[in-house]
């Protein structure tokens, strides 16, 4: 509508759609007969918006665009509790090396007595650890958080010259970042976001198993 792609008063029906009036059990009826993951959402929204405005639902756009931002924007989501998440994990350990920085610590190797050290140290490493997990999402926050909308074969062609300015505002409007080039069936994005949150998860339960170990009576 601001791009003038769609009639304003087509756009405005669009944007008002009760979608407390949406036929589940129909949605999931012609996604299953039609095996397509958006189709039956989209032939709802079509039938409440009415012939004339249900002609421009989904205009421009392609399921992968959809899912895909969709997608994104859980992920978006997930960053905030990320981040809160680990802010808090490690004010607590440095509040906590800070504390136990001369607390005598028996090191082990091979799971034998090595060296005396303390406590502080032993949580310094964690927390440094978990600073340079905090450092990786920092600095793939951008690339992660891109949305696209790009259209069928990802060259905005149904939208014309104005299909450039369409994505970067609605990619305004979501928060995230605008394509380079529209990023259809390349998830290294994401797949490079997960793969940071597996090895956090390996930390975390390194500390967890270390703990439940100490906790453990010597032999």
């Amino acid at each position: 509508m601001r791009k003038g792609v769609i009639p304003a008063s087509v756009a405005d029906t669009i944007v008002n759609l009760a979608f407390g009036d949406l036929d589940i059990d129909r949605i999931a009826q012609i996604s299953h007969e039609k095996q397509h993951s958006l189709l039956g959402l989209i032939q709802e929204m079509q039938r409440i918006a009415g012939p004339k405005a249900g002609e421009y639902v989904h205009f421009g756009a392609t399921t992968q665009d959809i899912v895909d931002t969709g997608l994104v924007l859980q992920v978006a989501d997930h960053y905030k509790r990320y981040e809160a998440l680990l802010a808090t994990l490690r004010k607590q350990l440095a509040t906590l090396t800070k504390t136990y920085a001369q607390t005598p610590y028996m090191a082990r190797s091979h799971n034998v007595h090595a060296v005396p050290i303390t406590f502080g140290f032993v949580l310094a490493r964690y927390l440094d650890e978990i600073q340079r997990h905090v450092d990786r999402l920092t600095q793939m926050k951008a690339d992660t958080l891109t949305g696209v909308f790009a259209g069928a074969v990802g060259s905005h062609s149904a939208l014309g010259m104005a299909g450039i300015a369409v994505e970067e505002s609605l990619m305004a409007e979501l928060h995230l970042q605008t394509e380079t080039v529209a990023w259809h069936n390349a998830p290294d994005r994401l797949v490079a976001y997960t793969g940071e949150l597996a090895m956090l998860g390996a930390t975390l339960a390194k500390i967890g198993r270390q703990f439940y170990n100490e906790a453990s009576t010597e032999n």
